[in-house]
């Protein structure tokens, strides 16, 4: 027999003849709340918001569209990376194929892999699936008016026209109703990042039945997030590579060549940059108007620009868009990376239309413009800010970076110690950023006197109180970093090392930047190898772990590995364990860095040596 939904409405009006009005009021109450679960339950109360929130991330505005445009028209889906024991990876991503892998979900990626793309998919792969009641947060939107992680769920709810009550939120939790997304973790400022990982985690601990994907940039190596599994987003590959540009809606002649092209040599000799889809798109805009494309990044971003403000609509040969303000290309870009510069000091990334034109009222007296009419060729014409329901970002992040380091490099050599030294002192959430590196790319030798330098000489200050220069190096470099040695299995055949954090709330950024500057890829991209210097540094390692594990013979097993571990202390502590550590790479590469402001200030006094000589000689004719 079947049991028919109880029509509460009926029943308190029945009720009514009989009972008093405080009596009446008391069953509506309770008969509204069971009834509210009961559609919870069966998700029937949540049909309108799905239907909203399909059509609100459904459609995308990018670099070549600025009007929104469905997202998977043009999605192309990046394989999924999981660090099990197997490495194992995930070909077309679906919902329910993530969260097989594990209900807690870390995506990892770096900037311009499709971070926040990825998680739109997965919304609507969610939806399409039914399983849950997906709900998709930019955690930006609380940088404003923060709040909390529950509060933010709720509110969510009714931004799309779905009142939840507080009860309501709690029901649907606890039935395990709800898929929770939150993109951009990196994003947060730090004093609210602390706060959002202990609710997080207790959200986790309190409904380990519900679904928590977060998405951030490499920040560090989310050792807050043990309850998570961090997935890293691959870079395309070349079929990937291809399919993604004749799926753009672009001039068909240009993407046809580009796409072939690709195909046959381009993406072999720019994987750094075809495999990321926001490059990728650059590389496409740039094409026609530059022959080559170049190494270095600072320079792909300028062509991109370049191309955005001379350049026709993307799709439409021929056609030119007007600029409102008549600025020249270096005074719009000179203006614009005011803008970037002010703002990333700020930690901001999205605006209203108010705020945005409080911000530019002083440099458009300094450069004669308007701030409408600048927002408007932001928008219109250079395509370099979206707007999307009264909110204004960048069209991608990495361009307020670029612009930022462009600025600062304008800077006089005092004012860039100040603002290089105000950027590392916040590095511990911006070590994923890539303004710094930027900097030293397009100019290594101000990056080394006006940046570098200042941080060296405060780690030397220090340096009396330690046997010698190295080990005061390994205490201020190494610090809050915990290394774990793994031991070789069925699945690693040689010793590895790893690094991670004692904790992200506590690290130290000063020596989280001189770890990164030492030893990180994105620093040290260029630096190369001999398979001769690599087999001794792989056999120093083995010797290092096996005298650590006679030392420390109780060993750790994570996912079938077995690891030892060591911090900068026990280094310091134990000579001989040291001397062997500088053997190892990490080691060898720390002793070499002990060097560099030695190094840098003998350049320095070689460089002004030159010069008066040179105008010795030239006083002289």
């Amino acid at each position: 027999m079947k049991t028919m939904p109880i029509d509460v409405e009926a029943v308190a009006t029945k009720e009514a003849e009989n009972l008093g009005e405080s009596a009446v009021q008391q069953l509506w109450k309770f008969g509204k709340e069971r009834w509210d679960e009961w559609k919870i339950g069966n998700k029937k109360y949540f049909n309108d918001y799905i239907k909203r929130i399909a059509n609100r991330y459904g459609k995308m505005k990018t670099l070549l569209y600025q009007s929104p445009e469905p997202l998977e028209s043009f999605f192309e889906c990046p394989d999924l990376y999981y660090r099990n024991s197997q490495h194992e990876s995930i070909n077309s991503a679906s919902f329910d194929s993530v969260i097989k892998i594990s209900k807690h979900i870390l995506i990892e990626g770096t900037a311009g892999i499709g971070k926040s793309t990825m998680m739109k998919h997965l919304l609507l792969s969610a939806i399409e699936e039914k399983e849950y009641v997906p709900v998709f947060i930019e955690l930006r939107d609380n940088i404003s008016n923060p709040t909390t992680l529950k509060e933010q769920i709720r509110l969510s709810f009714d931004h799309f026209g779905c009142t939840l009550t507080q009860q309501n939120l709690k029901y649907a939790l606890s039935k395990s109703c709800l898929a929770i997304l939150l993109d951009g973790f990196d994003e947060l400022p730090e004093s609210l990042a602390r706060e959002f990982v202990r609710q997080l985690r207790d959200l986790a601990d309190e409904y380990p039945d519900t679904p928590l994907i977060l998405s951030s940039r490499k920040i560090s190596d989310f050792q807050e997030f043990e309850e998570f599994e961090v997935i890293d987003l691959s870079p395309l590959n070349k079929v990937q590579a291809v399919s993604l540009i004749n799926k753009l809606d672009y001039d068909s002649g240009v993407k046809k060549r580009f796409a072939k092209a690709l195909d046959a040599s381009l993406y072999h000799k720019h994987e750094s940059f075809a495999s990321n889809p926001l490059l990728l798109t650059i590389m496409l805009l740039t094409y026609e108007s530059y022959a080559e494309i170049p190494d270095k990044i600072h320079i792909f971003y300028n062509r991109a620009f370049e191309t955005l403000f001379q350049k026709h609509d993307a799709t439409k040969s021929g056609y030119k868009r007007q600029m409102r303000t008549k600025l020249s290309m270096d005074e719009f870009k000179n203006a614009f990376a005011k803008f970037c510069y002010k703002t990333y000091l700020e930690g901001e990334f999205t605006f209203t239309y108010d705020e945005m034109s409080a911000k530019l009222k002083e440099i458009g007296k300094e450069y004669g413009f308007k701030p409408s009419s600048f927002i408007e060729d932001l928008i219109k014409a250079v395509c370099l800010i979206c707007e999307d329901g009264g909110q204004y970002t960048f069209t991608h992040r990495s361009f307020q970076e670029y612009f930022t380091s462009y600025f600062l490099l304008q800077l006089t050599d005092s004012d860039l110690q100040k603002a290089g030294q105000f950027l590392i002192s916040e590095y511990s959430r911006r070590s994923a950023d890539s303004v710094l590196p930027m900097v030293r790319e397009m100019n290594p030798a101000r990056f080394e006197t006006d940046v570098l330098t200042p941080i060296l000489e405060s780690v030397e200050k220090s340096s009396k109180q330690y046997k010698d220069l190295y080990c005061c190096y390994i205490d201020q470099v190494l610090d809050g970093k915990v290394f774990r040695v793994i031991f070789p299995n069925e699945h690693i055949r040689v010793y590895r090392l790893q690094v991670g954090l004692k904790s992200l709330l506590s690290e130290n950024a000063k020596s989280s930047f001189l770890f990164d500057y030492c030893f990180s890829y994105r620093w040290n991209e260029h630096e190369t190898r001999s398979k001769k210097d690599i087999e001794l540094q792989r056999n120093a390692l083995e010797q290092f772990a096996l005298y650590l594990k006679r030392l420390y013979p109780i060993q750790k097993s994570i996912r079938f590995k077995t690891t030892a571990r060591f911090t900068a202390k026990l280094l310091l502590r134990n000579g001989k364990l040291r001397s062997l550590f500088e053997e190892t790479y990490l080691g060898s590469r720390l002793l070499a860095f002990s060097h560099s402001l030695q190094k840098i200030k003998h350049k320095n006094e070689a460089k002004d040596r030159k010069k008066a000589s040179q105008l010795e000689y030239l006083l002289s004719l």
